[in-house]
C-alpha cells in the first residue's frame, strides 16, 4: 500500500512538473478529487521542487508512511464480519494487513485481514482489490495463503480474510537457520510449485519477492499478496497493463522483469524472471544487478541495459573486496567461501541466468521446468539449462553413481590381483612346495584391506619378504623369506601354518595378525598394528 501511494504521488509529481502554471492548477484540482489525502502532499512536494532529489523522495516516503499508519490504527478494535481486528501486521500492495480473532467466540482462530486503503479507494483500486479477492477464492494450494472470507464495510471499503501465516520472509528464514544450498533449493522448489499452480489457474502474480513469501514454523513457504496479480484468459499468452506510464506501473523494481519496466506484455515468464531474482538472493544474499545506487531509475536502467552477474562471480567479487563479508555469506549457507563459489558455479549459474534472460521466450517455459532443473541438480542429474553434451552428461553420471562405480572398480582390481597378478610355479624351494615366480600388481595391501593376499609381498619400508599361499579352505601358509640373498632365502626360509579355528578365522601363532577367510576366497588380514605390504617382483632363477 505504501509503495503504491508513493508511486501514485511520484508519478503525479513528475507529470505536474511538465505543466505550465494554469495547467498545473487544473491538474492538481483533478488529482485532489481522485486522491484527496495525497493532494496536500503533492502540493508540498511541488513547492520543494529544486531540492536534492533523494531528500525529496525520503520526505515523501516518510509522509506517506506516517499518513498510512495513522489511518490504519483506526481499524484496530473494529469488527469486520465475524472478525475482531487486534493488531496491525503490515502493508500489502493496496491495503493494510491486520491480525484478527474470531469475534463471536464460536471457535478460536487467528486470521489475517487485508483492508483496502481509504487513500486509494477510487473505482479502479476497488476493482483491482476485488479481482485479488476472486483470484484467491479460486486458488487452493498448500503453498498459497488461503482465502477464508471476504466482504465490504458499511462505507463500501472491501476487505478479505486470509489464512494467518505465523512465519518470516523467506530470505530471513534461510539466513537465521543457516540453511545449506540444497535446503534453500528445496524451499525454492516448493515456491515454484505454488507459482506453477497459480499459472495453471491463469493467474500471473507479478510481484514475487522475499516479503511476499513467508516460511511458517513448520518450514512451509507460503506465497502471499496477489494485489497486483492478473487473470490471464485461457488462450491469451500475455497481458498488458492499460494506461500505465513511467512511475505508475505496479511493480517492485528490484524484482521486476524487463517487460514490466518497459510496460510491455506480461506473461508467465514475468514470474519466472522474478523467481530468478529471488533465487539469486537466497543463494548469494545479493542482487544480480549489484550497484551502489538504489534509485528506481538506476535499478530500471540496470535491468534493461546490464547483463546479470553470475552467482559464482558475485561471491568471487565479494571475496576480493571484503573477505569478511564473503565469509559471513558463506557461513550462513553452511559452507566455506571457496566451497560456496564452487557449488554455485556451473549448473546453478546456468539455471539462474536462464531465468534472467532479457527475452521472455528465452526463459523457462514454466515454473515447473525451473523446479525440475533444481531437482535434477540436487539429484546430480543433467539440467536443461546446461545443455545436452555427452561429456557433461558423462560427468553427471559419474557424480551420481560415483560410489557404485568406485566399488565396481575396487572389485575389478581385486579380481585382477587374484586372477592375473600371481603366476605360480614349482621351483627349487623343495619338492611339492609352490612359490611365486613373479608379481606385477603395483598396489599396496594394508592389514585392514579386504583383498586376496596370495602372493609374494615385501613389508613397506623394509626388506622383509613374505610369501602367502592358500592351501585349502582351512589352511593358510605364510613363509618368512630371508633377505640376505636368494641362496639364504632357499636355505633359511620357513613356513608358518595358520589353521582356521573359527567359522572364518585363521589364528596366527603370534598375536600380531588374524586372517579372516571370506566367501569369495579373499582374506581380510587384521593386525594390532598398521602393516602395509608392497607387491614384490621376483623372477625365478
Amino acid at each position: 500500500m505504501i509503495d503504491e501511494q508513493f508511486q501514485i504521488l511520484n508519478a503525479a509529481f513528475e507529470s505536474a512538473l511538465t505543466l505550465e502554471a494554469e495547467e498545473r492548477a487544473a491538474f492538481l484540482e483533478r488529482f485532489k478529487r481522485q486522491h484527496p489525502v495525497l493532494a496536500e502532499q503533492l502540493q508540498t512536494l511541488l513547492e520543494k521542487d529544486g531540492e536534492e532529489q533523494d531528500l525529496v523522495e525520503m520526505w515523501v516516503h516518510h509522509q506517506t508512511t506516517s499518513l498510512s499508519q495513522s489511518a490504519d490504527d483506526a481499524w484496530i478494535g473494529r469488527v469486520l464480519g465475524n472478525w475482531l481486528i487486534t493488531a496491525r501486521i503490515g502493508a500489502g500492495g493496496m491495503g493494510a494487513v491486520f491480525r484478527a480473532e474470531r469475534a463471536d467466540r464460536e471457535y478460536v482462530k487467528t486470521t489475517a485481514i487485508k483492508v483496502l486503503s481509504g487513500a486509494i479507494s477510487d473505482a479502479r483500486s476497488i476493482e483491482r482489490f476485488r479481482v485479488e479477492r476472486q483470484i484467491l477464492a479460486n486458488l487452493n494450494h498448500p503453498g498459497i495463503a488461503l482465502l477464508i472470507d471476504g466482504g465490504t464495510t458499511e462505507s463500501g471499503i472491501p476487505y478479505l480474510v486470509m489464512e494467518y501465516v505465523d512465519g518470516v520472509r523467506i530470505d530471513a528464514y534461510c539466513d537465521e537457520n543457516r540453511l545449506s544450498i540444497p535446503d534453500r533449493l528445496g524451499l525454492m522448489i516448493q515456491v515454484c510449485g505454488a507459482v506453477e499452480y497459480a499459472h495453471r489457474n491463469h493467474v500471473v502474480h507479478r510481484d514475487i519477492k522475499p516479503s511476499n513469501v513467508l516460511v511458517s514454523r513448520t518450514g512451509q513457504p507460503k506465497l502471499l499478496d496477489f494485489g497486483i496479480a492478473k487473470l490471464q484468459e485461457p488462450g491469451d499468452s500475455s497481458l498488458i497493463e492499460p494506461n500505465a506510464g513511467p512511475g505508475q506501473r505496479l511493480m517492485t523494481p528490484e524484482y521486476a522483469s524487463p517487460e514490466q519496466v518497459k510496460g510491455e506484455a506480461i506473461s508467465r515468464q514475468t514470474d519466472i524472471y522474478s523467481l530468478g531474482v529471488l533465487l539469486f538472493r537466497l543463494l548469494t544474499g545479493g542482487s544480480p544487478y549489484a550497484s551502489a545506487s538504489t534509485s528506481r531509475e538506476d535499478v530500471e536502467r540496470a535491468i534493461l541495459e546490464h547483463d546479470p552477474a553470475k552467482l559464482s562471480t558475485l561471491v568471487s567479487r565479494a571475496s576480493a573486496s571484503n573477505l569478511s563479508n564473503a565469509d559471513t555469506v558463506a557461513l550462513k549457507r553452511a559452507e566455506s567461501t571457496h566451497a560456496l563459489r564452487k557449488l554455485l558455479s556451473g549448473d546453478l549459474d546456468n539455471i539462474v541466468l536462464k531465468c534472467l534472460q532479457k527475452d521472455p521466450n528465452s526463459r523457462y517455459e514454466s515454473a515447473g521446468q525451473l523446479a525440475a532443473d533444481l531437482t535434477s541438480f540436487l539429484d546430480h542429474e543433467p539440467v536443461s539449462a546446461s545443455g545436452t553434451g555427452w561429456i557433461y552428461k558423462g560427468r553427471k553420471f559419474f557424480k551420481r553413481n560415483s560410489r557404485m562405480l568406485l566399488t565396481a572398480a575396487a572389485i575389478a582390481a581385486a579380481m585382477s590381483v587374484a586372477v592375473f597378478g600371481v603366476v605360480i610355479q614349482t621351483n627349487g624351494f623343495g619338492s611339492g612346495v609352490r612359490t611365486i615366480a613373479g608379481f606385477s600388481v603395483p598396489t599396496a595391501v594394508s592389514s585392514d584391506d579386504d583383498v586376496a593376499i596370495t602372493g609374494l609381498f615385501k613389508f613397506q619400508n623394509s626388506n622383509r619378504i613374505n610369501q602367502f599361499e592358500m592351501i585349502d579352505a582351512n589352511h593358510l601358509r605364510v613363509r618368512n623369506l630371508a633377505t640376505a640373498s636368494i641362496n639364504a632365502t632357499r636355505a633359511h626360509g620357513q613356513w608358518h601354518h595358520y589353521v582356521r579355528t573359527g567359522p572364518r578365522v585363521f589364528q596366527a601363532e603370534t598375536s600380531i595378525a588374524t586372517y579372516t577367510l571370506l566367501e569369495n576366497g579373499n582374506v581380510v588380514w587384521e593386525s594390532n598394528r598398521k602393516i602395509t605390504l608392497v607387491p614384490y617382483v621376483q623372477n625365478a632363477g
